[in-house]
């Protein structure tokens, strides 16, 4: 980030094990400070986040929070920030650094912009399958798909944070979602991150069923092959502590099979009962 635009990284945190290493290490470089807040891990997250040895991370342990109270943590971690950008980073987001250098580069040309809306790949049963991007839906704008606002100007007179978890929305003084503002005022970024919010994010099945809103996010699910020769982010080729879950293990032939059977029966499911693609 440029010198006269100082980029602060929101992330939030709960039993986040397998991926919050490479998520974190993914934005380190371009980051002045990381705000990584934990509400209330019961597996190794924070000695996950303990473990990334960098004077950047500002790691505080706040407790379980509720939907309404993971939007006030939110907010107080807005309140609590002095910068002139903010990146949300949740720990199941990986970023390639060329992705975070285009948005750098939109930031530094026009540095009174209000927000920057990145496209990013949902990965599928491991890291080597995603999801056909046509089967997101968020709407921001008129672009409908895979999107998400995640860089902020923190300078947006008013600037706060509306709604329980699951629809929570950045929202100006006059209380208009950043979101719904004109395709003018907003930029969108052509490059993505992975995200892997389908796949398993703790290290047992138990930890993610038990914690706020996961209990119905991975899926079963064939995906696409990415191809032999892709080249994933950065952060994961770093060499990682032993307490880091190995991220290049290939589902299993259970996991193929059960797709085989509940697939076809979410497609159809979803013909005939639309998801609302404001939240979850």
């Amino acid at each position: 980030m440029s010198s006269k635009n100082r980029l602060v990284v929101h992330t939030l945190v709960c039993n986040e094990a397998r991926w919050i290493w490479f998520a974190l290490n993914s934005v380190l470089d371009i980051a002045d400070e990381l705000m990584v807040w934990d509400t209330g891990s019961t597996d190794s997250t924070p000695e996950i986040v303990r473990s990334v040895n960098s004077p950047k991370i500002k790691f505080r342990q706040i407790g379980p929070v509720d939907a309404e109270g993971h939007t006030h943590a939110r907010q107080a971690m807005l309140d609590e920030t002095r910068s002139d950008w903010i990146l949300i980073l949740d720990g199941d987001e990986i970023w390639y650094k060329q992705s975070l250098l285009v948005c750098n580069e939109l930031i530094s040309y026009n540095p009174s912009l209000p927000a920057i809306i990145s496209p990013f790949i949902n990965l599928v049963g491991d890291i080597y399958h995603y999801q056909n991007p046509k089967s997101n839906k968020y709407q921001i704008g008129s672009r409908k798909g895979a999107f998400n606002l995640r860089f902020i100007n923190r300078n947006i007179p008013g600037l706060h944070i509306s709604n329980p978890h699951g629809r929570q929305e950045y929202r100006d003084a006059e209380n208009i979602p950043l979101q719904n503002y004109s395709e003018e005022k907003l930029q969108f970024a052509d490059k993505p991150y992975l995200h892997t919010t389908h796949l398993p994010r703790s290290v047992n099945r138990i930890s993610d069923i038990n914690t706020l809103k996961r209990d119905f996010k991975y899926r079963y699910e064939l995906g696409n092959s990415f191809a032999s020769d892709y080249v994933y982010p950065e952060s994961f080729y770093l060499p990682r502590p032993a307490i880091v879950p190995n991220p290049w293990i290939r589902r299993s032939t259970g996991f193929v099979v059960k797709s085989l059977f509940y697939e076809p029966a979410r497609i159809i499911k979803n013909i005939f009962l639309p998801s609302d693609s404001k939240g979850y």
